[in-house]
């Protein structure tokens, strides 16, 4: 029997290897497997080189007897969403990896919730759960054939012979949702406390939303290839666990919501009439969170170690929900700042002081800004927009609480950098690097993102909008007819023959300023010649280009105060764009002697090894082999 082949977490993730990790801890959309695992006898060897990754379908077989390509509905998946499911599924890998259970695909020791929190992002998709008919580990075409008339397993017989690839699921006569442990409890809270609302925190088509740490290191271990029988510790395979799952994992059932719509219009089943209003005013959607706040399920509380058992009570359990969401981070530290008595906190509560969702802050009001050090939402209820919710709070209560602060900054992962900026914050830090540097600490492979507070109520926010959107969209159509639905042209209709016809008969073309004569006007002064728009584009990849950092914006005299003694014409990107917008490049050829001059500067001013000279010279490289040819041509 071939060995069972696995990728290291150091191996690049691409093509098979990205869907291979997926598959591990992906359940099967054909029986109950819990993820891509051995067979009992196989041998489990980590591939750690890139020209090893041979992974073929007999290779990467699961003992379950379906392909790795049958684990997680990956057939049905966007891109978009093949790859967040990979980046989770790699950082399970590096956590197993560190504990030296990458090869042990039946470890179960991952009860601290870490792996458990991660795995719970990587739940089949709605509408794609497994049809429950399917018997446990049990792939045989005669048990999955049961109950099928003979003329039918005929029919299933011949498709399933010519390729495994091609079978397709039967589909689940209801959608169900597998929960782990920690959906089980609250649900058993909820329950318990007989909470008011109904059961409509699952929806029909609702997607997993990312996970919001601020920070994630990459940690990995590179180790030799192992082998273990059976791909257990002592060979033998325990028949209830795969991957630490239960092979037979508790299920509840979803009813698909029955959400009727009152009658906005009646429908119309002729040509609408002339001047009737083409859209339809629906009251807008309530989101499960802002329902539940208004009914006073989930509550927030401001909170600092000012030794109070209250305190202490929810201090521990952001320090908890920050350790399970952000696995990267050492515990110790986080204990360590959750528990300063410089830090605060705000905290999202249900159930007593049950923490769901928080944030851990350092105000600096002396500075005119915080840091945000740990911002984290629970799992279970990351699809419920606790996120947004509790940003909108947080800013509230800043506001609030001090009179004097107007900036946010903090540092987020590429895993946190999508919600960050969902939520305000920006990569442009416009605050005075005077005002923070020094106070906050910086982390490596982190991108500082900072949020500007306006004068608003951001708790009431989206209703702000909404009504502001309502007076645009009224102001408009005070001043156009777009709005309006014509109605159709006879002669496009079926039975009419074939005819001209005039603008006049068109309905709404005179009324949108249609002439039968439009005079052709001179372009108007503010339409720039075709140099311009070359100019444009390549002064636009000069500043996107990422050895262009040292020269976007003009030196500053007061951290090189000799610069401009040895240079007499200075020249950077910012200056150049500013020169183009005012029309002061007559010719390309002024354009390019001011690239040039800029990279002449540098050389001049800098030593050859220093990094300033390499990235002008790379710069230079850049734009004499990509942008000079195509600056140059004429029309």
């Amino acid at each position: 029997m071939p060995p069972f082949l696995y990728p290291s977490p150091t191996l690049e993730a691409d093509g098979d290897i990205k869907l291979i990790r997926i598959a591990r801890h992906c359940p099967c959309t054909l029986c109950e497997c819990q993820g891509l695992h051995p067979g009992v006898d196989q041998e489990v060897e980590i591939v750690l080189e890139q020209e090893d990754a041979d992974f073929n379908t007999q290779s990467t077989k699961c003992a379950c007897g379906h392909s790795w390509h049958r684990h997680g509905a990956l057939d049905r998946l966007v891109d978009g969403e093949i790859n967040r499911r990979a980046r989770v599924a790699l950082r399970i890998d590096e956590f197993l990896d560190e504990v030296e259970h990458l090869d042990d695909f039946s470890q179960t020791d991952d009860a601290d919730e870490t792996i458990q929190s991660l795995r719970k992002q990587m739940e089949l998709p709605p509408g794609e759960e497994r049809d429950a008919s399917f018997k446990a580990r049990d792939g045989s075409p005669d048990s999955m054939m049961s109950g099928v008339s003979e003329p039918e397993k005929s029919k299933r017989s011949r498709s399933q012979s010519s390729s495994e690839l091609s079978d397709v699921p039967n589909a689940p006569a209801r959608q169900r949702r597998r929960i782990n442990s920690s959906d089980e409890e609250e649900a058993a809270d909820d329950r318990e406390k007989g909470a008011p609302l109904p059961t409509k925190s699952i929806t029909k088509g609702s997607k997993k939303a990312p996970p919001v740490p601020v920070l994630s290191g990459a940690r990995t271990n590179a180790r030799g290839a192992k082998k273990r029988a059976g791909g257990g510790a002592s060979g033998t395979v325990a028949a209830p666990q795969t991957n630490g799952i239960s092979a037979h994992v508790p299920k509840i059932k979803v009813e698909d919501d029955a959400v009727e719509l009152e009658s906005v219009a009646e429908t119309a089943t002729t040509a609408p009439e002339e001047s009737a209003p083409m859209s339809i005013d629906l009251p807008p959607k309530e989101k499960i969170v802002m329902e539940e706040h208004r009914r006073g399920y989930i509550q927030y509380t401001a909170v600092k170690n000012d030794g109070e058992e209250r305190s202490y009570i929810v201090l521990t359990g952001l320090k908890n929900l920050f350790q399970r969401q952000l696995p990267k981070m050492p515990r110790e530290y986080i204990t360590r700042l959750v528990m300063d008595r410089n830090s605060r906190g705000l905290a999202m509560i249900k159930h007593g002081y049950k923490v769901v969702a928080g944030i851990t802050y350092r105000p600096f009001a002396h500075r005119g800004f915080i840091e945000i050090v740990f911002c984290a939402v629970s799992s279970a209820n990351q699809i419920k927009g606790y996120g947004g919710h509790l940003m909108d709070h947080f800013k509230k209560h800043i506001q609030d609480t001090y009179q004097n602060v107007n900036y946010f900054l903090t540092y987020a992962d590429n895993y946190a950098i999508g919600y960050f900026k969902k939520q305000g914050f920006s990569k442009d830090v416009t605050l005075d690097r005077v005002q923070w540097a020094g106070y906050i600490k910086d982390y490596e492979g982190a991108t500082l993102l900072q949020c500007t507070l306006v004068p608003v109520d951001y708790t009431t926010i989206r209703e702000t909008l909404a009504q502001q959107k309502a007076w645009v969209i009224e102001k408009i159509r005070s001043r156009s007819s777009s709005h309006i639905v014509r109605p159709g042209i006879a002669a496009f209709q079926e039975g009419h023959s074939p005819t001209v016809l005039k603008y006049e008969d068109i309905p709404g073309l005179v009324e949108a300023g249609w002439t039968s004569h439009p005079t052709v006007q001179e372009l108007p002064a503010n339409i720039k010649p075709p140099d311009y728009v070359r100019m444009t584009r390549a002064l636009r990849a000069l500043q996107a280009h990422q050895q262009s950092w040292p020269f976007r914006v003009p030196v500053n005299k007061q951290d090189v105060p000799d610069y401009y003694e040895f240079i007499k014409n200075p020249m950077d990107l910012h200056t150049m764009q500013t020169k183009l917008e005012g029309g002061k490049y007559a010719q390309v050829d002024a354009f390019v002697a001011d690239v040039r001059a800029i990279v002449e500067n540098c050389l001049l001013y800098n030593p050859q090894d220093s990094v300033y000279a390499k990235a002008a010279i790379k710069l230079n490289r850049y734009f004499e082999t990509s942008l000079l040819k195509e600056l140059m041509e004429k029309e």
